[in-house]
């Protein structure tokens, strides 16, 4: 059986994984965002949200660095999400191709 680790950077991660660590994060952190405007004090909800912001962050980065790994590809690409047209490339890899049968240079699959 496969251990998730959804902090780690290194490693490779599968269509699904991506899909949902991708979609779970942007929900819980929707969630907290929505709880925290309820709460009505300012001051409190800038100290949440913040580390919320840098939490879930660095889950999408990590998950999508390792969704980069599984197709054999180098996670510095993932600077091609600041290019118009080049973005819109990159994530349909990601979303839709298969990653690299077998072993590749990050892990096995």
């Amino acid at each position: 059986m496969k251990v998730v680790r959804p902090m780690s950077m290194t490693g490779r991660a599968g269509r699904l994984e991506w899909w949902a660590q991708s979609f779970g994060t942007v929900f819980a952190f929707t969630m907290a965002m929505k709880a925290l405007a309820a709460t009505g004090q300012m001051a409190v909800q800038i100290l949440v949200a913040i580390p919320c912001v840098f939490l879930a962050s660095w889950l999408l980065w990590a998950v999508t660095f390792r969704r980069l790994h599984d197709l054999d590809r180098p996670a510095m690409e993932i600077w091609k999400i600041m290019i118009p047209i080049a973005n819109f490339v990159l994530f349909a890899e990601l979303a839709g191709k298969e990653g690299t049968l077998g072993e590749n240079r990050y892990g096995p699959s």
